[in-house]
This record gives C-alpha cells, structure tokens and sequence, in this order.
C-alpha cells in the first residue's frame, strides 16, 4: 500500500509464489509457513509471530523500520535528486545500542506492485548492503578511533600540515591542496585532513591498523537478515604497501558497503 517505500528492503512475491530480494526472500519459508521462530535482535525484523509448527499459515513479520524516519529519508533521497542530479543513493539511520535497522532507503527504487514494468534489474538490489563504495573522509573516523584506544594519539596530540605527504611516488594532498598548519588532532577531524589522517595511521603501523579494520569487520559481511549481502575482502589492501595504508586511513582505495559503515560507527 506504500507503493515504493522500502522496496529494496521488502522485495516482492514473484510470478510463481516466491519471495524475491530482500526480506521477502531472506524470510521465504516463515512467511509460506513451513518454519516456526520467534526472533529478536539486529538487523531489519523486529519479531515475528506463527502459530505451531504444523500451522501452514505464515508469520506475520514487524519490520524494526520508523515510517517517519523512513519517508523522511526516502523524501530527503529525492530532494538531492531534484537539486543535485545524483545517480544513486542510500540513507541508514540504525539505533547503535541493539542494531535495529529504523530507516534504509535508497534511490532509486521501485513499486513492488508493478516490478514486472522495471527494465533495468538493477534497481532491485539493496545498494545498502549490494553495492561497494569507498567511504572516503567518514573513514577518519575509524582511523583516529583505532589510534585513541591504542592510545597513539590524545585529543590534543599536534600535527604540523605542509599541505602534502609524499610515500615513495606519489604524494597525497588535502582537498584543493590547502595548507592547515598546526592542528590537533581534533581539528584534524573536524577539518577533515586527509595529511593528518595519513600521520595518524602512521602512528599505528600497518599491523594494528589493519587489525582494527577486521575489528571493525570491514572483512566480513554483517549477516543482517536481507538477502543477497555482499563483502570485499579487500585483497589488494592487505598486500601491506604503505601508499594503500595512507590513503585507507582517508577512505580511499578501500571498498565497503553502507551497512558496514554505519555498524562500524554505531560502535564507536
């Protein structure tokens, strides 16, 4: 009855009587009737409710998703749309203290009504949890948390910028190659530097920075309960050169999908 809302994360009832994508598949046998759990926990389903095994009717499934927060996102997708011209995008809001998933939307999407009128199949992948991106300056993020709880770093800990790092042949610049000074580390990330964020890496060494991207479990998928989840276990990274690690701690030359990101930060 929401038409395109959540159409990714939902999926749809095939042609012949099959969930297809998302939480119609994942959840296939439940909904037919043939299985019998009840469930709690991370990811997209709240609970779900059966009668006895023998039943052959099927659960009833309640989506951890808000409806507000979810309009709110899919409205905010097409604004960007309207004034930006994007190609794609995906909005997650998860509550970090118990994983519940209470808005993923993404653009564009589908009517799960009429999905036998979309041409092109890729609209029906979740690109939350099916698509790679690289995260570029939210990676900051995890770069300067892993060097604060190994203690590395302090909030105060001072970097000098000159604009520019060099590592071997290449060199690594700041966005429109601006020059910052005396920072600390703080200002580092409230300024997103991508020279400090290479200088806080170095203070880890590529060991325990690659220890805590696979803490992080950007290696990994997340098993959310949606179907079809993609992982990188991002092989060329883990080769150990230096100029990979510099440019990780900025999020660049790392692939990841949106979901691991926003669990990785809803630890933090």
């Amino acid at each position: 009855p929401q038409e395109t809302m959540a159409s990714q994360v939902v999926g749809f009832l095939g042609g012949e009587g099959s969930g297809q994508y998302g939480l119609e598949e994942y959840y296939d046998r439940i909904l037919r009737g043939k299985e019998s759990i009840q469930r709690k926990g991370w990811g997209a389903v709240r609970y779900f409710l059966s009668s006895d095994e023998e039943s052959t009717e099927g659960a009833d499934i309640y989506l951890t998703l808000d409806y507000n927060i979810q309009y709110l996102a899919e409205k905010l997708l097409r604004e960007i749309k309207e004034n930006l011209n994007i190609e794609g995008g995906t909005i997650i809001v998860m509550e970090p203290s118990s994983g519940k998933i209470l808005a993923m939307a993404n653009f564009p999407n589908f009517n799960p009504n009429d999905y036998s009128k979309t041409e092109d199949f890729k609209i029906f992948q979740n690109g939350a949890i099916q698509k790679f991106f690289e995260p570029g300056s939210m990676f900051k993020t995890i770069t300067m948390a892993s060097a604060l709880n190994e203690e590395k770093i302090t909030p105060e800990t001072i970097y000098i910028d000159k604009g520019e790092v060099k590592i071997g042949g290449y060199t690594i610049y700041n966005f429109n190659k601006k020059i910052w000074g005396e920072k600390s580390m703080t200002e580092v990330l409230e300024n997103s530097i991508n020279t400090g964020a290479v200088f806080v890496q170095k203070q880890l060494g590529k060991d325990i920075f690659l220890k805590y991207l696979e803490k992080f479990n950007f290696f990994k998928p997340t098993d959310v309960d949606l179907k079809g989840e993609i992982y990188s276990e991002n092989k060329e990274l883990k080769k150990g050169y230096e100029i990979n690690f510099a440019t990780a701690s900025f999020g660049q030359g790392i692939e990841i999908t949106p979901l691991q990101l926003v669990r990785a930060v809803g630890a933090i």
